[in-house]
């Protein structure tokens, strides 16, 4: 029995090799690649066909997702994918964090307040795979947090299985340690 592949609405191009056929995607119309002009095969959301192997292209079919944190030896694992990020640090409303230090007295944020690593250590397992890692001590309580990117930019968890309205017309993730 072969699988089925359902090609699904992106924003940028990709190209697929299915069926001994190349297919070229971009973020309107599925072209199948053997002709010079490009034959229309269908719009997005809809089936390409049968497919043999459950890889095209060394590409997952379905990119595995991190689990939320969670409690790893008494502590909450955090953890953000980001390959391309030069630092990545936790900051929310825990009592030693204070939102990386904005909710402090200074109201400045300190890069230096819960790093999360991507070394191979702190909860990371493998070393410079684009998977940043804290294992972080929490009292019991309901926290929102956030993740800091290169020292400017601040994304919600993905994982996180409960957000919040942060009052700036985003999210903040929450946690809840019992």
């Amino acid at each position: 029995m072969r699988n089925k592949l359902i090609v699904l609405y992106l924003l940028i191009p990709f190209t697929i090799y299915a069926n001994n056929n190349w297919y070229y995607q971009t973020a309107r119309s599925l072209y199948k690649i053997n002709s010079p002009f490009g034959e229309i095969l269908s719009t997005p959301f809809t089936w390409i066909g049968n497919i043999s192997e459950k890889r095209i292209i060394g590409f997952d079919l379905i990119k595995k997702r991190l689990e939320p944190p969670h409690l790893v030896n008494g502590k909450i694992l955090f953890q953000f994918e980001t390959p391309s990020a030069k630092m990545v640090t936790l900051a929310g409303d825990f009592p030693d964090n204070l939102w990386g230090g904005t909710g402090g007295s200074n109201k400045t944020y300190d890069s230096h307040i819960d790093p999360l690593f991507d070394d191979g250590t702190h909860g990371d397992k493998v070393a410079g795979d684009g998977i940043w890692s804290l294992v972080k001590k929490i009292e019991p309580g309901r926290y929102q947090y956030k993740f800091v990117i290169d020292r400017n930019s601040w994304f919600s968890d993905p994982n996180a299985l409960e957000t919040i309205d942060d009052g700036y017309g985003g999210k903040n993730s929450v946690i809840v340690v019992k």
